[in-house]
Order: structure tokens, then C-alpha cells, then sequence
């Protein structure tokens, strides 16, 4: 069935027990739950002329920037969410470091 006209928007969401806020929702709030981390199962290809995929899990940060909801005719939903990405990778330093205590920085900007 095709979806209705109308979409919900909001500033934040529970998805199984865990609450989500937006970026611009946390702008002003002094703790922060935009931010999401999540471990994926990527195939890759280490040049245009290799034919072997390698297959790796890879991590990726993630800012949360609004999420969208969908109704359809027979009552089902389903949910949007709008994100900027970075990929864990270190790759020369460039934002991304582990501090003293083991955890991982992401410098966004």
C-alpha cells in the first residue's frame, strides 16, 4: 500500500527503549544524544582493478539530524533518520583520536 501525504517530523525518538535527540534539538542542552555509534559489515575492493571484495567490519559515528515518520494506509510506519556519517578509520590522525582512558574522539568539524 503507498504511504499517506502527510509526514511527522520530530526532534527526537525511542527506539527499542533507547532515546534519541537531534542536533539541533541538544543546541542548547548541556548532555548530548545525538551522537550514535555503529559497526557494519562492509564489502570493499582494494583497487578499480581487483575482483576480490574484502568483507570487514567497519565502525562509523553517527550525528542525528531529524527524523521522519511515514504512515501508511494500513496503519504502518516507518521511520526516517537523517544523519551525517564519519567512518572510524583512522586515516593519518585526521579527527578522530583515543584519549588516555580509551575512548574515541571525533572532531566533527
Amino acid at each position: 500500500m503507498p504511504p499517506l501525504r502527510a509526514v511527522r517530523c520530530f526532534k527526537g525518538y525511542i527506539v527499542n527503549g533507547c532515546r534519541f535527540h537531534t542536533k539541533n534539538r541538544e543546541r542548547q542542552k548541556k548532555t548530548q544524544n545525538s551522537g550514535v555509534f555503529l559497526t557494519a559489515e562492509t564489502s570493499s575492493f582494494a583497487s578499480a582493478r581487483d575482483s576480490n571484495p574484502m568483507t570487514d567490519n567497519v565502525g562509523y559515528y553517527v550525528v542525528l539530524n531529524n527524523v521522519m515518520e511515514l504512515q501508511h494506509v494500513g496503519g504502518n510506519r516507518i521511520v526516517l533518520f537523517k544523519c551525517d556519517w564519519w567512518e572510524v578509520m583512522n586515516r593519518g590522525g585526521r579527527g578522530i583520536k583515543q584519549d588516555e582512558y580509551g575512548f574515541t574522539c571525533v572532531n566533527f568539524t
